[in-house]
């Protein structure tokens, strides 16, 4: 015989009280007496239920999730950041909904269905920064929001500093005493036109011209986030009649090239 699964109507019987009691058990409200409190808990695991997400997220306002918008899931940056939202959402009740963005019309259509506000919780942005519509969704829904990477003044972020990690990566090599030092970088990638690799080719720039060198045009490579393509401009670089001795590159990608 198939038993059927218990309902909160059977914990408030069990434990004495009302339903509206074990809901506010469940949704750990303070407004319950201790005592009470604990025999609706055993009540709970006397019955093994379970709640139904439906129900509570009716009940609560809130859908138990968070949102992670990222753009190209396979870039190895991506990756790792969602590693680390994973590590941290697993330690918490709240389920993790992650969103790929490729194009203009899949990002517009995603960011305005979030800041509705009925689908997540929360939203964690990587690498976009939002436009001013963008923002003005988002603020009209009040749906918490923090961006990875992403600059709005308007929003929380955690960003790199980039202009200081390209300076830093130059400032190690020519403690190693190289001067000829190239540059392989990105350029901004429609249609998103992220910032990082422009930022760290400026603080290279910086560190050669803090020790009086000045950047040469033949040792600089920009090109599309490919690692071939990086394999390529590595061959134009060390066939010149001067080479570089060493070389900064902007991303992992393109140094694995």
């Amino acid at each position: 015989m198939v038993r059927m699964p218990s309902t909160i109507r059977d914990v408030a019987r069990l434990a004495g009280v009302g339903s509206g009691t074990v809901s506010r058990v469940l949704n750990e409200s303070r407004k319950v007496d201790p005592a009470t409190r604990a025999r609706v808990l055993e009540a709970i695991a006397a019955l093994d239920y379970v709640p139904s997400p439906i129900a509570r997220r009716l009940s609560t306002g809130r859908t138990g999730a968070i949102g992670v918008v990222a753009p190209y899931f396979t870039a190895p940056a991506a990756v790792e950041r969602l590693r680390g939202i994973e590590a941290a959402v697993s330690r918490t009740s709240y389920d993790l909904i992650a969103f790929n963005i490729e194009t203009p019309e899949r990002r517009r259509a995603v960011l305005s269905s979030l800041a509705r506000g009925d689908r997540v919780d929360g939203l964690i942005i990587i690498t976009l920064s939002p436009t001013a519509e963008e923002v003005a969704w988002i603020e009209r829904s009040s749906l918490p929001t923090v961006l990875i990477d992403g600059h709005h003044r308007r929003l929380d972020r955690v960003v790199v500093d980039d202009v200081a990690g390209g300076r830093l990566a130059t400032e190690h090599v020519l403690s190693l005493g190289h001067r000829r030092v190239a540059f392989v970088g990105n350029e901004p990638r429609w249609p998103f036109r992220f910032s990082s690799s422009r930022l760290r080719h400026w603080g290279h720039v910086q560190a050669l011209r803090t020790v009086g060198l000045t950047p040469r045009a033949e040792y600089l490579k920009i090109g599309p986030h490919e690692r071939e393509l990086a394999r390529q401009q590595a061959h134009e670089l060390f066939a010149l009649p001067q080479p570089p001795t060493a070389v900064v590159c902007a991303t992992d990608t393109k140094a694995a090239g």
